[in-house]
C-alpha cells in the first residue's frame, strides 16, 4: 500500500471534513423513512403490521414472529378447531377436570373478571342459545325460539357454570355449557403478540386484524398511529389517534358482524345473557385503551347492554374510552370525553355528543400475566 506523502495530511483532513459535511447536509435534507406495510395470513385472519422506523431485518422479523403469535394462539382459542384448546374443554371438560394451557388458563380467567365488571353482559357460553336462533346451523328456524326454550338453555350456560382452579385446570358444570371467545380471542392473540414483540426490543409498530388493533411507539417523530373509524355500512366517520402510551388499544363490534332473518325481521349474534335474546340496542361500539382484550370484552358488552345500562358499569373501565353509534343513527356519535382530543371527524354534519360518564387516563402499562386482569 503507497504511503501518503506527509505534506498531503491537511489536505486530507480537509477533504475528509468537506466529506462528513455533505453527509450531514444530505442526511438533513432526506426525508425520514417512511413505515413499512405488510400484509399476511396468520390461521384464518388478515393480519396488517406496520414497523417504523423500518429496516429490511426489522420488518421480516416483526412479521415473522407476529405471525407466529397470532397462528399459534388463534387456532389454540378456535372452538371450531378440534384440536384446539377450546374445543377439548368444550368436549371434555363437562366429565373430567381438564390441564389446559396458561395462555388458555389467562384469557378464561380474564373473561369471568370481564364479566362481573359488566354485570354478566359480557359473556362467551351463549353459544347455544345462539344455536336456538340459528346461528351454526345450515337454515335458521322458521320461528324465533319461545320463552320457555330459552330460558330452559339459559340455565346450562353462563360464566357461573366454568370452574377455574390454581393448578390451570378447568372443569365445566352444565353439560349445556360452551365456550366461544369471539371478539375475545382476536384481541388476546394480539395483545399477546405485541407484548412479546415490545419484550424483543421492537419500539414502533402497529398490528390488526379482525376489528382489533394494537401499537407500540409511534410511526415517526411527534405523530401518532390512526385508526379509521368505519361504519358497517363502509362509511368512514373519522379517524382516531392511539394514545401509545396510555390507550395503545382499540376493538370495535357491530350489529351487523354476524345476522340472520328469522320472518323478514333480522337477528345479531350477539346474545343478551339475561334474556336469551338477540342484542339490538346500539348498531356500533369502539373502545380504546391499554389491552385489547379489555377493549373487545366492553364493546360487547356495551353493543348487548345498550348504553343506559352500560353506564352503570362504564367507571369501572379507568382508562377506557368509548365511541358508541345509535341504531340506525350514522350521524349521531356518543363518546365519552376521554376521546375529545383524539378524535377528528371526517365529515362537518357529524353530531357528536359526549357520554357524561369519568374517563379516567392511566399510565399503567397493562400486561398479560398469569390469573390477573392486567391491571
Amino acid at each position: 500500500m503507497p504511503r501518503r506523502h506527509p505534506d498531503r495530511k491537511r489536505e486530507s483532513r480537509v477533504n475528509h471534513a468537506a466529506l462528513y459535511l455533505v453527509a450531514f447536509l444530505l442526511t438533513g435534507c432526506s426525508k425520514p423513512p417512511e413505515p413499512v406495510t405488510r400484509t399476511l395470513q396468520a390461521y384464518t385472519s388478515k393480519v396488517t403490521v406496520i414497523i417504523a422506523p423500518p429496516s429490511e431485518t426489522q420488518a421480516d422479523s416483526v412479521v415473522y414472529l407476529a405471525r407466529n403469535h397470532l397462528q399459534q394462539n388463534l387456532e389454540s382459542l378456535d372452538e371450531t378447531f378440534p384440536k384446539s384448546d377450546i374445543a377439548k374443554i368444550n368436549r371434555t371438560a363437562t366429565t373430567v377436570r381438564l390441564p389446559i394451557s396458561i395462555d388458555t388458563f389467562r384469557i378464561l380467567d380474564l373473561g369471568q373478571y370481564y364479566s362481573r365488571l359488566t354485570d354478566g353482559f359480557f359473556d362467551f357460553t351463549m353459544g347455544p342459545v345462539a344455536y336456538l336462533w340459528g346461528f351454526k346451523q345450515a337454515l335458521p328456524p322458521p320461528r324465533p325460539p319461545t320463552d320457555e326454550a330459552l330460558y330452559a338453555a339459559l340455565e346450562r350456560t353462563g360464566m357461573d357454570k366454568i370452574q377455574l382452579f390454581d393448578d390451570n385446570s378447568i372443569a365445566m358444570t352444565s353439560p349445556g355449557a360452551r365456550i366461544a371467545l369471539g371478539p375475545l380471542r382476536p384481541a388476546y392473540a394480539v395483545d399477546l403478540a405485541v407484548v412479546d414483540l415490545r419484550r424483543r426490543g421492537f419500539p414502533n409498530l402497529y398490528l390488526e386484524t379482525e376489528q382489533v388493533a394494537r401499537c407500540l411507539g409511534s410511526p415517526g417523530t411527534g405523530q401518532d398511529w390512526t385508526y379509521p373509524v368505519i361504519t358497517p355500512s363502509g362509511r368512514t366517520v373519522g379517524v382516531l389517534a392511539l394514545d401509545a402510551v396510555n390507550a395503545p388499544a382499540v376493538a370495535w363490534v357491530s350489529l351487523q358482524d354476524q345476522t340472520l332473518t328469522i320472518r323478514g325481521e333480522t337477528f345479531c349474534s350477539y346474545i343478551n345473557p339475561h334474556t336469551g335474546r338477540p342484542a339490538n340496542s346500539v348498531d356500533y361500539v369502539l373502545v380504546t385503551g391499554p389491552t385489547a382484550t379489555k377493549c373487545a370484552a366492553l364493546a360487547q358488552a356495551i353493543l348487548i347492554a345498550g348504553v343506559d345500562r352500560a353506564s352503570r358499569f362504564l367507571s369501572r373501565f379507568p382508562g377506557y374510552d368509548v365511541l358508541v353509534m345509535p341504531k340506525r343513527e350514522e350521524n349521531d356519535l356518543l363518546m365519552t370525553s376521554g376521546l375529545a382530543g383524539r378524535w377528528t371527524a371526517a365529515e362537518a354534519d357529524l353530531a357528536t355528543r359526549f357520554i357524561t360518564l369519568p374517563s379516567p387516563a392511566t399510565n399503567e402499562d397493562e400486561l398479560i400475566q398469569s390469573g390477573t386482569d392486567m391491571e
